[in-house]
Order: structure tokens, then sequence, then C-alpha cells
């Protein structure tokens, strides 16, 4: 008969002591491979969401002011700066106008319950609106847009249902001036769901675009030119007032040439092992946090030049 030895029961004891230390190492590598994954992703997102928002504004800020070939857009300057926000504010070729010679302005520190144009924006956030022309000329007129046809010395903003309006000529040959939709387009912060949004004038109202998810702050500074040379500089040397992050007056808000705007725009998700306790420059706005939780941040910084209206100053 052939003796056959088994395990003793030290030996079971001992491989099952191996294997669980095994098991915790596998699982430890494993849970903590799931938390390295997660911060790659959600940083991942935040450089994606921050790369289209500075497309965005920067798209945006260097149209600011064009209206084709019109060489003194600030012919029908306001008595007052244009509200767009206001309940009361309806687009009309006068308010375009209006509008039009003033082609940034904005709203600073808005406080609880501020609206614009039915959006409630998000407490001590910041709006801003800016004026333009399309740059695509269009031969078919929607009744209800409004459009500009301008030449260097006179323009013509009006819907398209008085198509017969747009009656401006080349000198030299007497063909007819290109025609394009009028654009104002508001950027804001809804406090509904802390997406940063687009305003775009439709008709006699606008429609609302999502452009950036789960945003903490977002603070515009403007840059002042002073002296009439199309870039931003203080009122006396040392002053370190170039950029503000409010005016008041129409010639003030006419004289600003440039645009900073902040963007602090928050992951989607919270990441375990980590807490957020950094702070983050805002410009004028001072610092923002720290926020002490687990959601990864990333603060967007934009400087652009407001080019179809400092060029004008040179």
């Amino acid at each position: 008969m052939t003796y056959q030895r088994g395990l003793t029961l030290i030996e079971v004891l001992v491989t099952l002591a191996l294997g669980a230390v095994l098991m915790t190492t596998v699982v430890s590598v494993y849970i903590s491979g799931l938390g390295t994954n997660a911060q790659l992703r959600e940083g991942a997102r935040l450089l994606e969401d921050s790369v289209f928002a500075t497309s965005q504004f920067t798209e945006e800020f260097e149209m600011a002011g064009y209206f084709g070939r019109l060489d003194d857009y600030m012919a029908a300057t306001p008595a007052a700066v244009p509200d767009v926000c206001n309940a009361a504010w309806v687009a009309t070729s006068a308010t375009l106008a209006a509008q039009m010679a003033v082609p940034v302005t904005g709203y600073n520190d808005v406080a609880s319950g501020f609206s614009c144009q039915g959006v409630t924006v998000l407490e001590g956030t910041d709006v801003v609106v800016v004026a333009r022309r399309s740059s695509q000329e269009v031969v078919t007129l929607n009744a209800n847009t409004f459009y500009l046809q301008a030449s260097p010395v006179n323009y013509v903003i009006d819907t398209g249902a008085n198509a017969s309006n747009f009656n401006l000529s080349e000198y030299a040959t007497g063909l007819s001036l290109g025609v394009a939709p009028f654009l104002i387009n508001v950027y804001l912060v809804d406090a509904a769901d802390l997406t940063l949004k687009r305003l775009t004038l439709s008709g006699s109202g606008f429609v609302l675009e999502p452009l950036v998810e789960n945003i903490d702050a977002f603070e515009v500074d403007y840059g002042v030119d002073r002296s009439n040379d199309g870039a931003p500089n203080d009122t006396n040397v040392g002053d370190d007032d170039a950029y503000v992050s409010s005016l008041t007056t129409v010639a003030d808000w006419q004289n600003v040439t440039a645009i900073q705007t902040y963007l602090l725009i928050r992951s989607e998700d919270a990441v375990s092992k980590q807490t957020d306790t950094r702070t983050y420059f805002m410009g004028e706005a001072g610092y923002f946090g720290p926020y002490s939780d687990q959601f990864k941040r990333r603060l967007v910084i934009g400087n652009v030049k407001l080019t179809n209206i400092g060029m004008r100053r040179q």
C-alpha cells in the first residue's frame, strides 16, 4: 500500500496567510489604479474644457467691434450704457446701433437673483456682452433676423422683413454692399447648473447655448486705453489700473481695448485621496479658495486684445 502524505495544518495556515497578503496587495494596486485613472480622466476633461473655453473667448473678443467696412461705429453713441440684461431691453435698429457704439460692456460681481434675459446668473460672477457683425455675409434674409450693411461712412441695421432698406452700394462700382447678421453674444454662468453659457441674439430675443460645465467662478477685467494708442495703460505711471473690473460711463467702455478673463473649472466627479487646498488668483476679484474638497480644478486665464477697436487708435 502506497503512503501519501498531505499538507499539515501549519502548511495550510501559511499558504492561506500568503494568499491573503497577495490578495491584499492585488486589491490595493487595483484600487490605486482606479484612483489614478480617475485623476487622469478628470484632468483630461479639465484640459479639454480649458482649451475649448480659451478658443471661444479668443475668437469672440478678437471679433468684438467688427462692423464690416464701417470706420466710425461710435457715431450713434448713446447717452447711457446699453443694458442688454434688463428685462425691458428689446432688439430694435436703435438699440442695436447703441450697442454697436459700445462693442463691449459687462456686469461685475452680480448680486444674488441677478437675471439676464431670463437666465439667473451665479452670484458673484461676471457677465460680458459683445456686439459685432458676423463675418459670414448672406444673400437670403430671414424676416425676424437683424442684419448690418455698412460702407466706410454709413450703415443700415434692420430685419430681413425690411430687405429693401439695405440699399447701400459700392461708390466705384454701384454694386450692392454685403449684408451679414448683427450679433450680440452674452457670456455668463447659469446658477441653475453652474454652466458657462452664451446668449445669442435671435430675432427680438436670445437663444441659450451651454459651453462649459462645472464652473466655480468667472471673472472679467477690462483693459482701458487712456492714451488713445490702442493699448491698455495706467492713468498715471505706477497706478496699476490699466485693467479694472467694472466701468460706469459710455466713454469709459468705449476705451476698452483688451479683456482678461479668469474661468475656474471644477472636475465633474470628486477624486479620492486628494484635497484641494490651493488658492486661485482671479485678477481684480482677488483670490478664491481654498475649497478644501476632493474636486480637481483648473484656472483658465485669457488675455485678448480687441483688435477691431485697438487698431483704429493706432
